[in-house]
C-alpha cells in the first residue's frame, strides 16, 4: 500500500483504523479462544502503526489532537480517554447530534485543552457537565450550529467550572440576553479572546460587564447589528490592553469611532460594512498610534475621511483595505503620502479608482500585495508601469479590469501565498496582526 496519498490520521473516521482490519479479524473473533473487543482494538491499534507515520501515532496512542465527525464506537465500557489518552485538542464540530447523555463518552481525557462543539442537543446540564469533566480547558469554541441551544444558565455552568478558560467563542448565540451577559462574562477573569459574533441582542451596555477582563486582548463584535461603539469607553487602558477589536457589520457611529480612539494599545482594527462610518469619525482614529492593520471595506470612507485619519498612523499601519469605499484619486495621493510603510493594500471595486491614481501609489516602496480587483478604469500600461516601479511586489491582483490584458494579469499576479517578514516582527494573537516595527521597510 503507497502512504504518500494517506489523509492524516485526524481527518480520518473514527473508526477508520478498526474498519480497515475488521475482515481479518472475524476469524479471530469467531475462535474460542478470541480475545474480548478492547483487547482486540488495542491489538489492531498496534498492527496498523506499520502503515504510516500518523497511524504509527495514533497506534501507539500519542494522538493529541483530533476531528471527528460522530462518536464512532465510543461506549461506555471504552470511552474517548480509552483510547487517546493523551488527547488536548478535540473538534466535533461537523458532529451536531451530541447530546446531554452522550457527553459521558467524553470522559477521561482530564489533560483536554482545547474543545469545539456543535451540538443544539447541548443544554445547561450538558454544558455544566463539560465544564466539571475537563477542569483545565483554555479554548472553547461553541459552533453556530449549536449556538441556539446557548443560554445564560449554561453559560454560568462555564463560568464557575472553567477558571482558567483564555478563550471562548459564542458566536450566534441569539438567545444570550445584553442584560445578564456582561455579567456573566465579567466572572471569566483569565480571558484573553473573546467572540461574540452575530449574538443579535447586544448593545453597548454590555460592554461595560468586561471592564473586569484585564487580561482581555481580542474582542470580535461582528454582526452585532445594535452596537454602536459608543460603550467602548470603558475597555480603554488602563483597564484592559484591547489590541483586536471587529466591529464588521456593526452600527458604527462617529462617536463610537471617538470611543474606539480611546483603545490605545489596539493593533487590529475590522470596521467592514459599517454604514455609518464619516470622516469626522475617521479622524479619531488617527489617535491609534500602535494600529497595524485596518479594515474600511464597504464603508462610507471617503477622501477627506482617509485623509485625516491617515495622519496619525505614519508609523505602524501596514496593511489598510479600502475596497468599495468612495475614495479616488486624491484619497489614494493622501494615503500614500501619509501611509510610506503600507505593505499591503486593498482598493478592490473602487469606481473611483484610474491610471492617475496608480501613479500615487509608486511612492509606496515597502508594498507587497496590491489588490484593485474590479476598478474598471485602469489602463494595461498604468498596471505594468506601477508594477516596475514597486521592486518589492510580490502579488498584483487585477481580475476584473476590463482594459487590462490577461497576459500582463497573469504576469503580474506573482505569489499570492508569499508572505514577508523581518527580523523582530510579532504576529499578535489573532494570527496576522504585525509589531515590533524596525525603521524603514527592509
Amino acid at each position: 500500500m503507497s502512504t504518500e496519498g494517506l489523509a492524516a490520521w485526524q481527518n480520518l473516521p473514527f473508526d477508520c483504523c478498526q474498519r480497515i482490519v475488521d475482515a481479518g479479524s472475524r476469524a479471530i473473533l469467531h475462535s474460542p479462544d478470541a480475545p474480548d473487543e478492547e483487547e482486540l482494538f488495542v491489538a489492531t491499534a498496534r498492527s496498523i502503526r506499520l502503515v504510516c507515520a500518523a497511524w504509527r501515532d495514533a497506534g501507539a496512542s500519542s494522538v493529541v489532537r483530533l476531528r471527528l465527525g460522530g462518536l464512532g464506537p465510543l461506549s461506555a465500557s471504552r470511552p474517548l480517554a480509552a483510547v487517546f489518552p493523551e488527547l488536548r485538542c478535540l473538534d466535533l464540530s461537523a458532529f451536531g447530534g451530541l447530546r446531554d447523555e452522550g457527553v459521558a463518552l467524553l470522559g477521561g481525557c482530564r489533560g483536554l485543552e482545547k474543545l469545539q462543539l456543535a451540538a443544539p442537543g447541548l443544554t445547561a446540564a450538558g454544558l455544566q457537565a463539560v465544564s466539571a469533566m475537563f477542569p483545565v480547558l483554555r479554548c472553547f469554541w461553541l459552533g453556530v450550529a449549536g449556538s441556539d441551544a446557548v443560554t445564560e444558565e449554561g453559560l454560568t455552568a462555564v463560568a464557575a467550572g472553567l477558571p482558567g478558560l483564555m478563550r471562548l467563542e459564542l458566536q450566534g448565540c441569539s438567545r444570550l440576553r445584553n442584560e445578564r451577559l456582561g455579567p456573566l462574562l465579567g466572572r471569566m477573569g483569565r480571558l484573553r479572546h473573546l467572540d461574540l459574533s452575530n449574538c443579535l441582542n447586544l448593545l453597548d451596555s454590555c460592554l461595560t460587564g468586561l471592564a473586569s477582563l484585564s487580561s482581555l486582548a481580542s474582542l470580535k463584535m461582528r454582526g452585532c447589528w445594535k452596537v454602536s461603539g459608543e460603550g467602548l469607553g470603558v475597555l480603554a487602558p488602563p483597564a484592559l490592553q484591547l489590541r483586536f477589536l471587529d466591529l464588521s457589520e456593526c452600527k458604527v457611529t462617529d462617536a463610537g469611532l471617538h470611543q474606539v480612539a480611546t483603545l490605545t494599545s489596539l493593533t487590529r482594527l475590522y470596521l467592514a460594512r459599517s454604514w455609518d462610518v464619516r470622516a469626522p469619525g475617521l479622524a479619531a482614529l488617527s489617535r491609534l498610534t500602535r494600529l497595524a492593520v485596518l479594515d474600511l471595506s464597504q464603508t462610507n470612507t471617503d477622501n477627506t475621511g482617509v485623509a485625516e485619519m491617515s495622519v496619525g498612523l505614519t508609523v505602524s499601519l501596514t496593511d489598510l483595505d479600502l475596497s468599495a469605499t468612495l475614495i479616488n484619486r486624491h484619497g489614494v495621493c493622501a494615503l500614500a503620502a501619509a501611509l510610506p510603510r503600507l505593505r499591503r493594500l486593498k482598493l478592490n471595486k473602487c469606481p473611483g479608482l484610474d491610471d492617475d491614481a496608480l501613479l500615487h501609489l509608486a511612492s509606496l516602496s515597502c508594498l507587497r500585495r496590491l489588490h484593485v480587483r474590479h476598478c474598471r478604469n485602469l489602463s494595461d500600461s498604468a498596471a505594468t508601469g506601477l508594477a516596475a516601479a514597486l521592486p518589492r511586489l510580490q502579488h498584483f491582483e487585477l481580475d476584473g479590469c476590463w482594459a487590462v490584458a490577461m497576459a500582463t494579469m497573469d504576469r503580474l499576479y506573482g505569489r499570492p501565498h508569499a508572505e514577508w517578514r523581518r527580523a523582530g516582527d510579532g504576529v499578535d494573537d489573532e494570527g496576522g496582526g504585525w509589531e515590533g516595527e524596525a525603521e524603514g521597510c527592509a
